[in-house]
């Protein structure tokens, strides 16, 4: 589910936190300094709205989120499931719990993150960036179960071959494709998208 830039930030946030294993974990800290600032996010907010060059701001705007996106869950993911084999792995509870605790702050700003930062200021891109995520999640899923297909004896090696063809392109299709996306200004995003939105009227809240 990593993309190839996130897979070398994420290994990179691990080498610094090897370098600095003398200090409390802050491994967010290092992948978050890849995300773009607020005013810069303003900004390239504003822009996606004008007439003329707002696409290219958009397509900037999405391509920008889904990269964030995909460094902020896989570090999530990666530090819940290095929580679990870590507990097999060292025998003294002490030393453990000290870990935990440190991943789980790491857990918890990085939650904040996606959840601030992208799912309540821009949930339209949100929406297309977990679509997009799902699409290639059974994509790749298929994919596997080609291969296990295989090893079992299941399919001949020539229908794997053109059944892991397809399923590429399709994958490729989904990375390289241009998504449509309408981005809201933020009275409308409240009006429509907010938890308010469930109390008053789209008048109202006007």
């Amino acid at each position: 589910m990593c993309g190839p830039d996130t897979i070398v930030i994420l290994s990179s946030s691990c080498d610094h936190a090897f370098d600095d294993e003398k200090f409390p974990m802050n491994d967010w800290e290092h992948v978050d300094d890849y995300n773009l600032e607020g005013n810069e996010k303003k900004f390239v907010n504003y822009m996606s709205q004008l007439p003329c060059i707002g696409k290219v701001f958009k397509g900037y705007m999405f391509d920008y989120l889904a990269f964030s996106y995909d460094m902020a869950v896989n570090f999530i993911e990666a530090h819940e499931q290095a929580s679990k084999m870590i507990q097999g792995v060292i025998d003294n509870q002490e030393f453990v719990d000290v870990i935990l605790k440190e991943a789980k702050q790491n857990i918890m700003a990085a939650s904040k993150y996606v959840a601030v930062e992208i799912e309540n200021i821009f949930p339209e891109i949100a929406k297309s960036i977990q679509h997009r995520r799902a699409e290639f999640y059974l994509l790749t899923h298929k994919a596997h179960y080609v291969h296990k297909m295989v090893n079992h004896g299941q399919i001949e090696d020539n229908d794997a071959k053109n059944l892991l063809s397809e399923i590429d392109k399709k994958i490729y299709n989904i990375k390289s494709e241009d998504i449509e996306i309408e981005i809201m200004d933020h009275k409308d995003r409240i009006a429509h998208l907010s938890d308010l939105a469930e109390v008053f009227s789209k008048e109202e809240l006007e």
